[in-house]
C-alpha cells in the first residue's frame, strides 16, 4: 500500500470510528413519546403556575406560551438524550430568568441538603425535601455523568468552590472609610466568611462611613447578610415588608401555601399603583405579604452612616440586600441599577416523569414597595454613579462623601 493510500486509508477508518462512536447506541436513551410527555408535563405545568410570562414579553419579546409547537417539534427531532437535554436546556432558557435551570439535577446532593437544613427554620421547606427525596436516584447520577462529562464544560453550573475569592476588608483615610467587599452570598461560604467578617465590624467604631461593595455579586443566600451584616450594625429590630404576588394553582399551593398567613388580592393592596397590568387582571394571581423582623445580635458600636454599592451584575440574594436596604432606609444604595430578582422565596422544583431530570423555576414575582415587579424594573440607586469598573465606582463614591457632594 502506498503512502497515499494509506492517507486515504486511516482516513477512511478514523471517519468511520468517529461516526460509530457518535451514534453509539446508550441504552438509557428515551422514546420520543417520552420526551413529548417531559415536555408537555413541564409546559403544562408553567403555564398555570409561572408568574412571569407577560414580563418575558415585555423585556424580551418572548412569547413562551405561543412557542408551544416550535418547542414541541424541537423535541421530537432530537436523536438521543444529549440533544434533548442541550435542546430541553435552550427552551428553559428562551424563559430570560437565571432562577430556571437544571441546578437542582447537577447539585443534588448539595440542594437537598440546603434544604434538609432549612427545615428546623422553616417547616414549608419540608415541600422542596419531598420533592428531591422522591427521585430516581440513577438516573439523577446518568445526567450528572452527562453535565459534567469533558463534552459538556459548558453545561456545568457553579457550586460550591473552596478558592472563591474572600471578602476584602480594607480601612481608607486614616480609618474614616471602613470597605467590606464580597464578591458571593454563595450558602457554602456563610461558614467560610463569618469570623472574618465579625473581627472587621468590631473594629470600625471610631469609622464615619461602612461601605459594603457588592459589586459583580450574583447572590446566593440572603442568609448570608441577614446573619454576618445586618443584626451586627443594628441596636433594635428592624422590621421589613416583601410584597410578592403568585399563580393560585395546586402545585405553587403546594409550595408556598404554607407560607403565606393570609391570602391577599390586589384589592387588598391599594399601594401597590405600580403593579404590572397582568397583576391587576389576572385574578388567578394572589399575594403574599411578608412581614420579616431581623434583630440585633452582638450589635458593634458604629453609629455612622451606610452605602451598598451595586451594579448591574447585582442578581438574586444580593439584591434582595440591595432592596432590603432601599425599602428600609436602612443603607443608602449607590452605583448602577441592579440584575433584579431579588424579592423571592426559593424556586420550586419539578421533576419530570420519564427523564427524572430536576428543573427549578422562579415561583413568585417579587415586588418593589411601590408594586413594580422587581425582576423587572429592578432596584434603581438613590445615587446613581456611572464608571468603567469596580474600583473607579468605589472610589467615585469615596470621593462624594469626602468632598461632601452627597447630602
Amino acid at each position: 500500500m502506498n503512502s497515499e493510500r494509506q492517507i486515504l486509508f486511516y482516513a477512511l477508518l478514523f471517519g468511520v470510528l468517529l461516526l460509530l462512536n457518535t451514534c453509539k447506541t446508550d441504552n438509557n436513551n428515551l422514546t420520543t413519546e417520552q420526551k413529548i410527555e417531559d415536555f408537555e408535563f413541564f409546559y403544562n405545568t408553567l403555564k398555570e403556575s409561572y408568574p412571569y410570562f407577560e414580563v418575558n414579553k415585555r423585556m424580551n419579546e418572548v412569547d413562551w406560551l405561543a412557542n408551544k409547537e416550535k418547542y414541541l417539534r424541537r423535541i421530537e427531532l432530537t436523536r438521543n438524550n444529549r440533544e434533548f437535554f442541550m435542546t430541553f436546556r435552550t427552551i428553559l432558557l428562551a424563559l430570560n430568568n437565571g432562577h430556571n435551570d437544571f441546578f437542582p439535577t447537577n447539585k443534588y446532593d448539595q440542594v437537598l441538603n440546603v434544604y434538609r437544613k432549612a427545615i428546623p427554620m422553616n417547616r414549608a421547606y419540608q415541600n422542596w425535601v419531598d420533592e428531591l427525596e422522591k427521585a430516581d436516584t440513577a438516573k439523577i447520577a446518568y445526567w450528572q455523568n452527562f453535565i459534567n462529562s469533558g463534552k459538556s464544560k459548558s453545561l456545568r453550573r457553579k457550586g460550591p468552590r473552596t478558592n472563591k475569592k474572600r471578602p476584602s476588608l480594607k480601612f481608607f483615610y486614616n480609618n474614616e472609610f471602613a470597605v467590606i467587599s464580597i464578591p458571593s452570598f454563595g450558602q457554602w461560604y456563610i461558614k467560610r466568611d463569618r469570623d472574618s467578617i465579625s473581627d472587621f465590624l468590631s473594629k470600625i467604631e471610631k469609622s464615619k462611613v461602612l461601605i459594603i461593595d457588592i459589586q459583580g455579586n450574583e447572590g446566593g443566600s440572603v442568609m448570608y447578610w441577614r446573619e454576618h451584616i445586618v443584626p451586627r450594625l443594628i441596636h433594635e429590630p428592624l422590621v421589613y415588608s416583601r410584597y410578592m404576588a403568585y399563580k393560585n394553582s395546586a402545585y405553587i399551593d403546594n409550595y408556598y401555601g404554607a407560607m403565606n398567613d393570609e391570602v391577599k388580592t390586589f384589592a387588598d393592596l391599594p399601594e401597590l399603583k405600580a403593579a404590572p397590568m397582568e397583576l391587576r387582571n389576572d385574578s388567578s394571581f394572589v399575594f403574599m405579604v411578608d412581614n420579616d423582623t431581623i434583630r440585633p445580635d452582638r450589635p458593634v458600636d458604629f453609629y455612622g452612616d451606610i452605602y451598598v454599592l451595586t451594579d448591574a451584575g447585582v442578581f438574586s440574594a444580593s439584591e434582595s440586600f440591595a432592596a432590603f436596604c432601599k425599602s428600609t432606609k436602612w443603607g443608602t444604595v449607590a452605583g448602577e441599577r441592579t440584575a433584579g430578582d431579588g424579592i423571592s422565596i426559593d424556586p420550586v422544583l419539578i421533576t419530570l416523569p420519564n427523564s427524572g431530570l430536576i428543573a427549578r423555576f422562579s415561583g413568585v414575582m417579587g415586588l418593589n414597595p411601590n408594586g413594580s415587579s422587581n425582576f423587572e424594573m429592578k432596584t434603581e440607586p438613590d445615587i446613581p454613579l456611572y464608571a468603567r469598573s469596580k474600583s473607579e465606582r468605589l472610589f467615585k463614591l469615596i470621593s462624594k462623601i469626602r468632598f461632601k457632594e452627597i447630602e
